[in-house]
């Protein structure tokens, strides 16, 4: 059980980062130089296949221009998610 719970929190994670970044019209691989990364890193850290650290996080919330908080805005279960990419078409 903890392993799901902790898989859906990165997939989450993951999902949020990528909002944020669609949000500022940034593409993968923009956010990828920003953060000093590669593409792929990045590709999948917004998979949620990558468990970050809180320095990995900090930088990439600088190269979002958004504070670690923000990236954590992750919604509980069973609310509105703010973490789709979808909803920004909306």
């Amino acid at each position: 059980m903890k392993e799901d719970r902790d898989e859906k929190l990165l997939v989450e994670l993951g999902a949020r980062i990528k909002y944020l970044r669609k949000a500022r019209n940034m593409s993968q691989y923009q956010l990828a130089i920003f953060s000093g990364m590669e593409k792929s890193s990045m590709s999948r850290i917004e998979a949620g296949k990558n468990n970050l650290t809180l320095l990995t996080l900090n930088t990439i919330a600088l190269a979002l221009e958004v504070s670690l908080a923000e990236i954590f805005e992750i919604p509980l279960p069973g609310t509105t998610s703010n973490s789709d990419p979808s909803e920004l078409n909306k």
